[in-house]
């Protein structure tokens, strides 16, 4: 029991741990930053501004792939 103990007081994370560990630190300043932003906005703007701005980023960012669905070449499935 006691070489499993001074194993487990020894152990030190590695290479991976640490870069995950940094990682997962950025992804939670990220969603802190954004959840700020999103408040900030809805506040400045009012329910009904935000709804709006919402519902136009909304259709903005879902006709991009349908075009790229009719585009011969690298990225469209046209011949």
């Amino acid at each position: 029991m006691n070489y499993f103990l001074a194993n487990m007081l020894r152990w030190r994370p590695g290479a991976y741990l640490r870069s995950s560990s940094e990682l997962f630190g950025w992804l939670l300043l990220r969603a802190a930053a954004q959840i700020t932003s999103v408040v900030l906005l809805a506040k400045t703007l009012g329910a009904e501004d935000y709804g709006l701005f919402v519902t136009v980023l909304a259709l903005a960012s879902f006709f991009p792939p349908l075009v790229i669905l009719g585009t011969p070449g690298e990225h469209g499935h046209l011949p």
